[in-house]
């Protein structure tokens, strides 16, 4: 669905993408180097900061480049929480 400015709508339920960390992607190896990481802000275990990186998903891209995949993400917008600058999520 998209409004009269042209955005698009997005209907969502965290679910167990609210787990989503890390660890899920140690263990992958596949033989065709591409990986796409969809919904990026709405993935809240990676949203969380990383002391290096800024966020864990900016490690897990970097690392998904240094195993040689190349990336693609699929971004959504949100507005910011005025008080603290990060992403507000209605649960």
């Amino acid at each position: 669905m998209t409004d009269a400015e042209g955005q698009r709508t997005f209907f969502h339920s965290p679910g167990a993408n609210r787990l989503l960390d890390l660890p899920a992607f140690e263990p992958l190896d596949a033989p065709l180097k591409i990986f796409h990481l969809g919904y990026l802000l709405l993935l809240e275990s990676l949203d969380r900061p990383d002391e290096v990186y800024g966020t864990r998903s900016a490690r897990l891209l970097a690392q998904m480049r240094e195993r040689g995949y190349e990336v693609s993400l699929d971004l959504v917008s949100r507005k910011a929480t005025r008080a603290t600058g990060r992403w507000s999520c209605r649960r």
